[in-house]
């Protein structure tokens, strides 16, 4: 049993459109990602220049929608929606104001037909603007019209009663489909035109792949008044033979509305114009591109983006009329955006920019500079491959590999060409900019304070900076006043520490002195250290002040008692960090310089109680800073180091010995690691953790959840601190190296993305944890213009893993093409080992479809993580993917599975790659998956087999395979005996080996133990390892993760036996009761897909988003599905299930993602 969560849904745009969906109106945008459809209201105000799309709703479609279409009906204020499936159901919904939900017009429809053969260049469907009909080209040779039901005429003068409708029908119903036939078999593009009548126009190819232009008129073969619905195609002769000899790489037909008439045809070379009257008028382009898509913008001027990112506007000038006709085509780039799937043309110059390869964007467009990107949409289709990191997990104690922990970072490579890009995925939670204050450099703290000890709310902001503190007075409205003076405070020093302490005073430690101030600002006591010392770190709280002067002295005072000495105590090593918990405290902390140790010491006597050592000697190694409090709600307290290497280190601590256990250590970044406490709800405690990555450290649902943190400015944030102002509740103020902002924590956990633009297809990722660097393979777009021609070098290039940038760049040969990188570790020729890059490449070239030759590059990684070829070998065709079988490296290559080793046969600095043994595919190797001695093989169109290798001598022997035709795009060893595996129809598929089959034939079989369809294509598997210190009643053990073309992410996991039989009568329950949009069902949408074969339902899988949907129901839905009414009891939750219990088991499983 298996399990499959997304913890990055689908964000690829394929189709996008605008229309008056919620309201009368007012336009909305409508975007459909892979299964999902997204609906955001445009706002813009020209005179403050301020624009956004913002998303108002959101709807789940059971099955991959094909096409968004748009019609308005007469007796309907606002557009309905039209929505096709890949498997070719149709349906129309509307919005329900009153509900302000998705309503039901049209059911779903299947008009499948396995005996025809669809489309070649992809389904097609079209709206007629005047909403009289729709037309569908999904299968060759039949076009199919469905019309819409009018208010029929009067026909015959005064008097006449206008014609009923049928029986059943009214005003806006679609009638049934209308197939006819067509003689043109290959059709290109097909626009309906804006015209009296319901006029069809194509490209279409014939026989030697030359483009033709035809334009039908769509008649009714009924009596009069039966609008269609049985139709035929009427060709409309064009005045010039012309006009139907089109550019042969012409792809898209632009109507022009019926005020203008014709049409635009898009080709590679020229862009055309075809009257009313079929005269034609060329325009050919000075540099030939391929248009990917376009959009309108008013009745003479359309958008068109192509593949290589460039936007253009096409305007036509039309003068005369009929045969007098004169038309002036004119094409301007506009700029570079990503690579276009839609154009939307919203209002006053804003455009939505949709998109598969890269990320969509909202663009401004300005006669001036062109254009201006106004908003961008992270989206990252397709994941070409992708990696698991586990933030550095040196001693933890239970790594579950929890992404939803904000513990396991995944980095993917996204897009394609000049979109591609590294993308790295963490589980975070948002600030929320409420202003920025100013623009400030130099930032070294920061403290809020309040002028009335007895408010609740804060209204001073001390800033400390290098030589000088400045305070800011917020008022009730949220004006803020700089004060150039603030009572006794002294700000011509930097401030160490600043507090609101016990009755009603102000304190304020600068490295002379420490300053004790009254509520009427009078100066009640003030401290100094003695001789030339300067205090070197403060920690306050309600009772006690802790500080470090001259270095390694430890001194104590009672803020109760004007600052009176309550203890000193001198250390042999130098104080690097001090902290005392909030009062009252009965330890505080500190750590050590030189030993890099942590101490936690007795209050108020200053006596050692225990000291932990961290490790290492090194400036990298040193805690920076301090923090023990409670994080989770009624377990132990926890202790937080933070070192200067960019590490934190956690512990529990045990408050009757104050023993330490539970030790963590998680790598937030690479640059110093400092900590300050936000309070939270209930008394406990969120760590704000700055370094060059931020993260939010807080407790959830009996675990701590490290978080990235989200936020434009701030994850850049290098001093933050709690500000509860009046105006601004419960808010931080953030300072960055640049500026100061107000912000505010919004609990929602999001997926933090952190962008390399790379600017090439991202082949594949590795990751090297000895070098701390991921190696990527890339191949690069290179347009030479001149010559009219594509090339495609390729890189080997390495990105240190914590500042995301490009170290070092190796080019391959002229037409070699990258197709694998792995990181392993390799000996070196002294005996030793060390982590290198080794890569797979095939030669391409013109004479061929396939390469005839390839290469295995080993690089190691010299001198600043600088690529050295260490050692070359040549292959027989490509080598598509590279693993570790112990010592020895398999390759997948254009027809076997190969065994290298790696060695020095002759010197210890010449080392070579040596053949040991090949295994024959049954047709092409396009994945390998490794687990111990046992290697996984996707045939490209075989399927999956299993190889087992002698680790001795590398002999590779079959001993498992499927019998069963599949298109493997990708595979993964999940264990000794489970694959998964996924196909180009987007099923997924679990088999088993059975090692104790009863006959031979039974053993060498890999029998299916679960499938279901995602309807994404899957790109790569990544299997999880170490999950065996899950607990013993985790629902669901997660065994890996998988990203797809369209941009997704998702978990697998294997069902505990014991949750096994709950989860899988929970969504059959679910599936009777929930209906989806249009009356679509879901157990056909997640059924097993294939040419061959079709299930009924998802084999012994179950889908966790579709499940933990129960979480959404209202009381009795619930019961309903805990207990269906009516229904067998075979269909009930076994005992001791209620719904509560439910509950408890769905919310634990959303921790999974």
């Amino acid at each position: 049993m298996a399990y499959i969560a997304s913890i990055h849904k689908a964000s690829s745009v394929r189709h996008s459109l605008k229309a008056q969906f919620l309201s009368p109106g007012a336009d909305s945008l409508i975007v459909a990602k892979s299964n999902r459809v997204e609906i955001y209201s445009f706002t813009s105000n020209a005179e403050e220049g301020v624009c956004s799309l913002t998303l108002g709703a959101t709807f789940t479609v059971f099955g991959q929608i094909a096409v968004l279409l748009t019609v308005h009906p007469e007796n309907s204020p606002t557009d309905h929606l039209f929505i096709a499936t890949e498997k070719y159901d149709y349906f129309t919904i509307s919005w329900d104001q009153e509900r302000q939900t998705i309503r039901n017009e049209r059911l779903a429809k299947d008009i499948s037909d396995r005996f025809l053969r669809n489309a070649d260049h992809g389904a097609i469907y079209i709206s007629d603007p005047r909403s009289r009909m729709l037309g569908l080209h999904i299968y060759q040779g039949i076009f199919t019209v469905i019309p819409l039901v009018h208010q029929p005429s009067k026909k015959g003068g005064r008097g006449t009663k206008a014609k009923a409708l049928s029986s059943g029908e009214s005003i806006g119903d679609m009638c049934e489909p209308s197939p006819i036939r067509l003689q043109e078999l290959k059709v290109v593009d097909m626009v309906f035109l804006d015209l009296a009548e319901p006029t069809v126009a194509m490209l279409y190819e014939d026989g030697m792949d030359q483009v033709h232009l035809r334009i039908y008129k769509v008649k009714s073969r009924g009596p009069r008044g039966a609008m269609y619905r049985d139709a035929e195609l009427e060709e409309v002769v064009l005045g010039e033979y012309e006009a139907k000899k089109m550019d042969p790489f012409s792809k898209f037909i632009i109507p022009v509305p019926e005020d203008i008439g014709g049409m635009v045809i898009l080709g590679e070379q020229t862009i055309s114009y075809v009257g009313p009257n079929g005269k034609l008028f060329k325009h050919p382009l000075i540099d030939p591109t391929v248009f990917s898509t376009w959009g309108k913008v008013n009745d003479t001027q359309f958008l068109l983006g192509d593949d290589y990112g460039k936007l253009y506007m096409l305007s036509l000038d039309i003068e005369g009329a009929e045969d007098k006709i004169s038309v002036a085509i004119t094409v301007k780039e506009l700029g570079k955006i990503s690579t276009p799937s839609r154009l939307v043309y919203l209002q006053d110059g804003y455009v939505y920019v949709g998109s598969h390869l890269g990320d969509s964007q909202l663009i401004r467009l300005d006669q001036d500079s062109g254009l201006e990107i106004v908003q961008t949409f992270n989206n990252l289709a397709p994941v070409i491959d992708f990696r698991i990191l586990d933030m550095g997990y040196s001693g933890s104690e239970d790594h579950q590999h929890l992404y939803s922990s904000g513990q396991t970072r995944i980095v993917s490579g996204s897009g394609a060409f000049h979109d591609g890009s590294l993308r790295s995925l963490r589980s975070g939670v948002s600030l929320e900019d409420l202003g920025i204050l100013g623009e400030m450099a130099g930032i070294r703290g920061l403290w809020g304070l309040k002028s009335n000890p007895y408010s609740e709310y804060h209204d001073t902001l001390l800033v400390s900076f290098i030589d000088e503190s400045r305070v800011f007075r917020f008022g009730p409205e949220g004006d803020v006043e700089e004060l150039d003076s603030y009572g006794q405070f002294t700000l011509n020093e930097p401030v160490l520490a600043a507090a609101n302490v016990s009755k009603g005073r102000l304190l304020q430690v600068t490295p002379s002195s420490a300053t004790l101030i009254d509520s009427s600002g009078i100066t009640v006591a003030v401290w100094r250290p003695m001789g030339q010392n300067k205090i070197n770190h403060a920690s306050a709280n309600k009772d006690y002040l802790l500080l470090a002067t001259g270095g390694n002295n430890l001194v104590l005072l009672d803020l109760n008692a004007n600052l009176s000495e309550v203890a000193r105590r001198l250390f042999e090593q130098e104080i690097a960090s001090l902290s005392i918990p909030a009062a009252p405290a009965k330890v505080c902390l500190m750590g050590s310089w030189t030993t890099s140790a942590v101490s936690i010491l007795a209050l108020p006597a200053l006596t050692t109680i225990l000291e932990e050592t961290l490790g290492g000697s090194d400036g990298g190694a040193i805690p920076r800073s301090l923090f023990l409090g409670r994080i989770l709600a009624n377990q132990a307290p926890t202790l937080l180091v933070a070192m200067g290497d960019g590490r934190l280190i956690t512990y529990s601590l045990n408050e009757a010995d104050y023993s330490l256990s539970q030790k963590k250590n998680i790598v937030l970044g690479v640059q110093p690691v400092y900590l300050q406490p936000i309070p939270a709800a209930g008394g406990l405690v969120h760590v704000f953790a700055t370094c060059d990555h931020p993260s939010l450290v807080y407790g959830t649902e009996g675990r701590i959840v490290y978080s990235a943190v989200t936020v434009r400015g701030a994850e850049k944030a290098t001093f933050v601190t709690p500000f509860n102002a009046e105006a601004f509740p419960q808010s931080v103020v953030a300072a960055s190296e640049a500026d100061l902002r107000i912000t505010v924590v919004d609990p929602l956990r999001t997926t933090h993305i952190q962008t390399l633009k790379v600017g090439d297809v991202v082949r594949r990722v590795s990751h090297s944890k000895q070098h701390r660097v991921f190696g990527i393979v890339t191949i690069q777009l290179r347009v030479e213009e001149a010559l009219g021609v594509e090339r495609y070098p390729s890189f080997v290039r390495i990105v240190d893993d914590a500042r995301f940038d490009i170290i070092d760049s190796y080019p391959l040969d002229d037409q070699e093409f990258v197709e694998a990188i792995l990181c392993a570790k390799l000996e070196d020729g002294d005996g030793s080992q060390s982590e290198k890059f080794i890569v797979g490449t095939g030669f391409h070239d013109d004479e061929s479809d396939e390469p005839k030759r390839g290469r295995i590059l080993v690089f190691e990684l010299g001198e600043e993580r600088r690529l050295k070829l260490a050692c070359k070998e040549e292959v027989h065709g490509s080598c598509k993917c590279l693993e570790m079988v112990g010592e020895n490296i398999v390759a997948a290559l254009q027809k076997t599975v190969a065994v290298y080793t790696y060695h020095y046969p002759s010197s210890p600095s010449q080392p070579v790659l040596t053949k040991l043994h090949s295994y024959r595919a049954q047709s092409e190797p396009i994945d390998i998956s490794v687990y111990e001695n046992i290697i996984a093989v996707g045939d490209m169109m075989k399927g999956t087999s299993l190889l087992e290798c002698d680790p001795a001598t590398g002999k590779l022997s079959e001993v498992a395979r499927s019998y069963q035709t599949q298109w493997v795009t990708s595979v993964a060893l999940l264990d000794k005996e489970t694959v998964v595996s996924a196909d180009a129809e987007g099923n997924v598929i679990i088999q088993k080996w059975d090692v104790n089959g009863v006959t031979p034939e039974d053993r060498r079989r890999l029998s299916i133990v679960g499938e279901v369809r995602i309807g994404e294509m899957v790109n790569r598997f990544r299997r999880v390892n170490d999950t065996h210190n899950l607990l013993p009643d985790t629902p669901v053990l997660p065994r890996a993760y998988f990203g797809t073309v369209d941009g997704g992410i998702y978990l697998l996991g294997l069902i505990s036996p014991t949750h096994t039989d709950l989860l899988m009568k929970l969504q059959s329950n679910l599936a009777r009761l929930v209906k989806g949009v249009g009356d679509l069902d879901f157990n056909r949408f997640r059924a097993f897909s294939s040419p061959e074969r079709a299930g009924d339902e998802p084999f012994r899988f179950v889908d966790g988003d579709f499940v933990e949907g129960f979480l959404e129901l209202g009381e009795e839905s619930m019961r309903e599905v805990v207990r269906p009414k009516g229904g067998r009891e075979s269909e009930w939750l076994d005992e001791g299930w209620g719904v509560e219990e439910v509950r408890g088991v769905l919310e634990n499983l959303r921790r999974l993602h």
